[in-house]
């Protein structure tokens, strides 16, 4: 960079590099969290600021944290495709949860109800609770 009289010239190389530099440092930032597309925003979350995600047809219904609910158009299975390297496991054939947000297991009668942060009850389906025991306690 040269600086002549208020004037600045950055030389191509540099300018090239500063862009590069800028376009891996957004990949990096984008890879990192997770996009949500809604009909008026686009949102990206860490998935630590995920507590659950719940199917609702063809709809996504993300619960973040701070109890807010956010509805993308996005399946649940693409989620889960999304989510299942960070820590999320499916309970239920319409529901992915957050490990980190579970804090007990509630067992009724053969059922096992999971108590999220903020006494949220996720109900676990039998086909997907050797699973989420398996990844629990291995």
């Amino acid at each position: 960079m040269i600086n002549t009289n208020n004037l600045v010239v950055v030389k191509e190389n540099t300018f090239i590099d500063t862009m590069q530099r800028y376009r891996e440092n957004l990949h990096a930032y984008i890879k990192s969290k997770v996009v949500i597309i809604t009909k008026n925003y686009v949102y990206f979350l860490t998935p630590d600021k995920i507590v659950y995600v719940k199917a609702s047809s063809n709809y996504s219904l993300i619960y973040d944290i701070d109890g807010h609910e956010i509805i993308s158009s996005k399946t649940l299975k693409y989620f889960e495709n999304k989510l299942m390297d960070k820590g999320f496991i499916r309970v239920h054939s319409n529901t992915l949860v957050n490990i980190e947000k579970i804090n007990g297991i509630k067992r009724k009668n053969g059922s096992y109800t999971l108590i999220l942060e903020d006494n949220i009850k996720i109900p676990v389906s039998r086909s997907y609770k050797d699973a989420l025991f398996s990844n629990l306690f291995c």
